[in-house]
């Protein structure tokens, strides 16, 4: 397993949005906030697939679709990014990481849709990529279902983590190990919001802007979810694996009905046509469908959703660490921060979607 530490050194991005400075403006703009209504997919995003005014959200296990409703409707829980009002935020505004994230937003809408109306093939705006690696970093770190996957590290008890940090990081000393966990905040939603924009910083801004950036159209319908960047993992593994973004294949993030961002591995050549077929649109609107946490999300004269024939995502259950030994505790505690594989009770799987898409280029 590579040594998390040196994987942060090599990954870690300088960006304005990534530093304190703009963190404290942030603070500062957020003096007397009060809205408690924090969408984890943005309203301009989900805008991209309304109707007069209007989307349809469909519940994936059910297959149940539901009213269509406005945007700033749908994809939001109450107080996700409000801080815990306690001694660490005695002088901090509560909810200052929604308007964090909505500076962002703002900026990367304009990006999104000069993608949406630009040309097809590579993305050769390096600007444009450096702010929406953060913007999609930030997108995998915010949701809902990402909450509980750092929540169940955060909450892990410390008997336990002494076991799996060494194993994350062999390089480390027990001083730096031992510092890594008294560096925890001690509430455990105030410390996963500080991983939440961490992990950003230290890790995944960078893999993603180290991938190869295509732009596709395609000749069918494109959905898009509560989990939107969307992770392949690709052959030759198999169809129930979970790679993280350095080292999936391929990572598809929908731009609107008609248009898909994908980020390929610096090892694959994005192939033409960047048109996909309808049959191609098919398996990846599947894929999309089969990332979900909860919901999917489509225009509301669409039924792409509701005939997606993706298995129920399994349950989550809590971990019993209890007489384990390291390899099974370290087994159990990556299983319970990775996203739950609707794949992995299906009997015939598909195919990994758009098979065009995991040719190496010859040498």
């Amino acid at each position: 397993m590579m040594d998390a530490l040196r994987m942060i050194a090599a990954n870690r991005v300088d960006h304005e949005w990534l530093t304190d400075a703009f963190a404290e403006e942030s603070r500062t703009l957020a003096e007397g906030e009060v809205a408690s209504r924090h969408h984890f997919i943005p309203v301009f995003y989900l805008r991209r697939w309304a109707i007069d005014g209007l989307v349809k959200a469909v519940d994936v296990d059910t297959g149940r679709a539901k009213r269509p409703l406005p945007p700033k409707s749908l994809a939001f829980e109450r107080d996700l990014y409000t801080l815990p009002d306690d001694d660490e935020t005695t002088d901090l505004p509560l909810r200052w990481v929604e308007t964090h994230l909505s500076r962002i937003e703002d900026t990367c809408s304009r990006h999104i849709e000069d993608l949406v109306e630009g040309d097809t093939g590579l993305v050769v705006d390096d600007a444009a990529k450096a702010d929406l690696a953060v913007f999609l970093g930030l997108q995998i770190s915010r949701t809902v279902d990402a909450r509980r996957r750092t929540l169940a590290i955060v909450n892990t008890p410390d008997s336990v983590k002494r076991r799996f940090l060494p194993a994350i990081a062999p390089t480390a000393t027990a001083a730096q190990i031992s510092h890594s966990m008294n560096d925890q905040l001690p509430d455990p939603k105030h410390e996963a919001i500080r991983v939440m924009l961490a992990d950003v910083r230290n890790v995944t801004a960078s893999t993603l802007l180290k991938r190869l950036w295509t732009m596709y159209e395609t000749q069918a319908p494109l959905v898009t979810c509560d989990e939107p960047v969307v992770a392949i993992a690709g052959p030759p593994r198999p169809r129930n694996a979970f790679i993280a973004s350095g080292y999936s294949a391929v990572i598809a993030y929908p731009l609107s009905p008609n248009r898909v961002l994908v980020m390929f591995h610096p090892d694959l050549q994005p192939p033409s046509p960047f048109t996909l077929d309808t049959s191609e649109t098919e398996a990846l609107n599947q894929e999309i469908v089969a990332s979900s946490a909860k919901t999917a999300f489509e225009r509301p004269v669409d039924e792409i959703i509701e005939n997606s024939a993706v298995p129920p995502r399994p349950p989550y259950e809590e971990p019993d660490y209890t007489n384990l030994d390291d390899s099974e505790t370290i087994r159990l505690l990556l299983a319970s921060a990775t996203p739950r594989n609707r794949w992995i009770p299906a009997e015939n799987p598909p195919t990994w979607p758009v098979d065009r898409w995991y040719t190496r280029p010859s040498i």
